[in-house]
């Protein structure tokens, strides 16, 4: 694919940049999420605001090879809750590997056993934590003649579960531990429901069994 300009930022003009893909959950009984984090040569219109960008939106896409670097040391890649909470509130755990496939780059994160990474868990599996959202710095991009922003290598810092997104393509695929259980259907059953209430969770309306 034939480039305008190649840009490279310097370290310390590096903005840390957040993109949320939508996702489509398959769930099942464990501590090891994983997800597609984020898909190649997809466009996508995305705007920074100040003092990040100027607030206009433009198209963007990940190439293969952007997420080399973190493919390398997985376990400096965090996993959150959303991004809203600074520290390490809400900090759910971190990766234990990062791959590059043809399509997308793929994490497996290990949440940690604690009341929050429960409560993650137990959300993922009832179809409310459906997107991931990745938090890179850009290092080396590509503006094309179109217009379009590739990212050709990008710093990983952390990666976050969310409740909505952008891309239909990136997913929490499944949260797995031995035996697999999968959850055919969105909807609560009222056991569910009850001990998600118990923990202080809000179950939405929409996503209660109709029997309830």
């Amino acid at each position: 694919m034939d480039h305008e300009i190649e840009i490279e930022t310097p370290p310390d003009e590096r903005p840390t940049l957040a993109r949320t893909f939508e996702a489509v959950d398959i769930a099942t009984d464990g501590r090891n999420v994983e997800m597609l984090c984020a898909p190649f040569d997809t466009p996508t219109t995305v705007v920074d605001p100040p003092p990040f960008g100027d607030g206009r939106a433009y198209q963007e896409e990940f190439a293969r090879g952007a997420f080399t670097g973190a493919t390398r040391a997985p376990n400096r890649v965090l996993l959150e809750f959303e991004h809203f909470h600074p520290g390490l509130s809400g900090i759910l755990g971190h990766a234990d590997e990062l791959v590059e496939r043809e399509d997308a780059l793929y994490g497996r994160f290990r949440v940690a056993e604690h009341p929050d990474g429960d409560k993650a868990l137990a959300l993922i599996d009832a179809g409310v934590l459906t997107a991931a959202s990745v938090f890179f710095e850009p290092m080396k991009s590509a503006r094309m003649a179109s217009g379009l922003m590739r990212r050709l290598r990008v710093k990983l810092d952390r990666v976050a579960l969310c409740r909505v997104g952008a891309y239909p393509e990136a997913k929490v695929l499944a949260v797995r531990s031995a035996p697999e259980i999968v959850i055919p259907s969105l909807s609560f059953d009222p056991e569910l429901a009850s001990k998600l209430e118990a923990q202080g969770i809000a179950v939405p309306a929409t996503l209660r069994s109709d029997d309830q």
